[in-house]
């Protein structure tokens, strides 16, 4: 799913010095923000699990991510964490790190 960089564009005003820095730190945060969410997922904390996805869920739009974007979205509105989301969050992951490896061997970040 590649990541539709004109979304980002528009949101910043076609500064490509801040799509630039947005990707960034998409590339070094989001790993990171797996990382929390996979901890709070396993402690049962329902509160920063959803935190954390909102975030993640937040920056996929800016990219145009849909499919991690909805899947985010999922994993901020459980209310319960149980084998279904394990997988949905494994998705996820998988998803995310592709597409930052992605972007860094084509935007050269």
């Amino acid at each position: 799913m590649p990541v539709k960089l004109e979304i980002l564009r528009n949101y910043l005003n076609h500064d490509e010095k801040m799509v630039q820095k947005f990707l960034q730190l998409f590339c070094s945060a989001i790993p990171q923000d797996l990382n929390k969410l996979k901890q709070y997922m396993h402690e049962s904390d329902f509160k920063l699990a959803s935190v954390t996805a909102h975030s993640i869920k937040s920056q996929c739009a800016y990219l145009g991510l849909d499919l991690a974007r909805l899947m985010a979205e999922k994993l901020e509105n459980i209310s319960q964490i149980g084998h279904e989301q394990n997988i949905l969050f494994e998705s996820l992951e998988n998803i995310l790190l592709s597409e930052i490896a992605e972007m860094k061997m084509t935007l050269n970040i």
